[in-house]
């Protein structure tokens, strides 16, 4: 039997470089639901991606125990990419397994950024816990930008 689109998620966060720290501080791997696009950038020469997020999160049952957290992203060896950005918004991200590649699923959001990433590795680097938040923290870009590496 084939593995949820979740526990997929969760087999790959377990095997990308920097991430435990992330389930440390959360207690669990993160959905990335409603975190905040920071910085992007792309390198055509290198063939790579990398997403700065602010995510925050309840770390319990209780409303007023939660956890932000800033940290990049960065996907190599990328094969092909079509990210759609609306806005600074993610609504989440899933995690599988194709031929040996990482499939990332930047799931649909009208109001936000989606799209699919699919690359040889993915990293995580430059946690930082409880980061200083920004004075506007949501950009909207009302356009769309479509990228994509082939």
């Amino acid at each position: 039997m084939p593995l949820s689109t979740q526990d997929q998620t969760a087999t790959v966060w377990e095997s990308i470089p920097g991430a435990q720290p992330l389930k440390e501080i959360y207690g669990y791997w993160p959905t990335l639901h409603d975190a905040v696009v920071r910085c992007f950038e792309m390198s055509f020469d290198q063939k790579a991606i990398s997403l700065t997020l602010d995510y925050s999160d309840l770390i319990s049952e209780s409303d007023e125990e939660s956890r932000s957290t800033r940290f990049t992203l960065r996907w190599s060896g990328v094969k092909e990419a079509t990210l759609r950005m609306y806005a600074n918004d993610l609504y989440g991200i899933d995690f599988t397994v194709e031929q040996d590649m990482i499939l990332t699923k930047l799931e649909n959001y009208t109001w936000g950024m989606d799209g699919f990433i699919l690359a040889s590795s993915v990293e995580i680097f430059d946690i930082q816990e409880s980061p200083t938040p920004p004075e506007d923290p949501h950009h909207p870009y009302h356009h769309e930008a479509i990228m994509q590496f082939k």
